[in-house]
């Protein structure tokens, strides 16, 4: 199986990551910082006391995803062979969103969040007498919808399952082939039409947050997902249904 690296969106993702750490620990530096007063002897020597979290958080995150699909023949009138795209690969793809998780219990949570998610393939011949390249990017908003399982308090254990209802917005295909005189030529093009408006995504986190402050923390968590709907509509070509497995990271902040 051939793997496609978009180093790019790998380096912002993890930029992305280390700042939010920085954020964190320098946040709490300043906290620990403050001067102690001078009638208390006791607290010389120690920062300021955590207090356990806040059960209501908002975060912000990236998801950095190896991304695929299953892709079949649609049987119905309108059907093709899958043919070369039998060659097709996967990529790596960064998601990006939003969310609030409020607790329900001692435990338990709902995690509601809000965000653009991307999944990708890819395709390659690159040979001495041929190129053709492409890779084929899914763009959705997402509102993921989560049941999620936590232990701990300043190091936390976290788990969550649920579904992920996601509105297409467009399919990106950049394209990179070599012309009749021989140079090379990149391509783009934005694909609306032929895909269903609304698909739904069964969704999975788990790892661990950490409590960096009595206000912030962070989080890393692994996550997988699989659509359960056909991106394409009834009359379509294939019968397409993407997944993919990563990670979750990012920084929260208790209210």
């Amino acid at each position: 199986m051939k793997f496609n690296v978009n180093l790019t969106e790998f380096k912002v993702s993890i930029a992305l990551v280390v700042i939010c750490i920085l954020f964190n620990s320098l946040h709490a530096q300043i906290i620990t910082e403050t001067p102690p007063q001078k009638n208390e002897k006791d607290k010389k020597d120690m920062g300021p006391e955590k207090i356990a979290p806040s059960d209501t958080d908002i975060y912000f995150g990236v998801s950095p995803m190896y991304t695929f699909r299953t892709l079949v023949t649609n049987e119905g009138l309108f059907g093709e062979e899958v043919g070369d795209r039998e060659q097709e690969f996967g990529s790596w793809v960064s998601s990006y969103g939003i969310g609030l998780r409020s607790g329900i219990s001692k435990h338990f949570l709902l995690d509601f969040g809000f965000g653009v998610s991307r999944n990708r393939e890819a395709f390659s011949i690159n040979e001495p007498d041929s190129l053709f390249e492409y890779t084929s990017t899914y763009r959705q908003i997402a509102i993921p919808i989560q049941l999620g399982y936590t232990y701990g308090e300043e190091i936390s254990f976290f788990m969550s399952l649920g579904l992920m209802p996601k509105a297409f917005l467009s399919q990106r295909k950049d394209i990179l082939f070599r012309d009749q005189s021989g140079f090379e030529v990149e391509e783009t093009e934005i694909i609306k039409n032929g895909y269903e408006q609304f698909l739904v995504d069964a969704i999975g986190r788990v790892g661990f947050r950490f409590q960096t402050s009595n206000k912030l923390g962070i989080y890393l968590m692994g996550e997988g997902f699989y659509q359960l709907s056909n991106n394409y509509t009834d009359q379509g070509p294939y019968i397409r249904r993407p997944f993919g497995i990563g990670l979750s990271m990012g920084f929260h902040i208790y209210l």
